[in-house]
C-alpha cells in the first residue's frame, strides 16, 4: 500500500492511493471516489481482506455500530 498527500493544508487538497503487486510490479489505483487525502490504512488483523484507510487534513465524525463489519457499513 502506498499513499500520497500532496501539499498538505488541511482543506482536502487530492491525493492518492496505490495497491503494489510485489510479484508483479503492478500498481493499482484504489484512492477515494471524492479526491480526499489517504493518510494512511490498516487491515483488519483476523480479515485481510478490509481494510480501512483514513483521510489526511480532513475528517467527519463517524457514526458507526459494533456490527457494521459484519453487515459490511465501514
Amino acid at each position: 500500500m502506498i499513499s500520497y498527500v500532496p501539499n498538505l493544508t488541511f482543506g482536502s487538497s487530492g491525493g492518492a492511493a496505490y495497491r503494489y503487486n510485489v510479484k508483479t510490479g503492478e500498481l493499482t489505483d484504489i484512492s477515494l471516489d471524492d479526491n480526499h487525502p489517504v493518510g494512511s490504512v490498516v487491515s483488519d488483523p483476523d480479515d485481510s481482506d478490509k481494510l480501512v484507510a483514513t483521510t489526511c487534513g480532513l475528517w467527519y465524525s463517524q457514526l458507526w455500530t459494533e456490527d457494521d463489519w459484519e453487515n459490511d457499513q465501514v
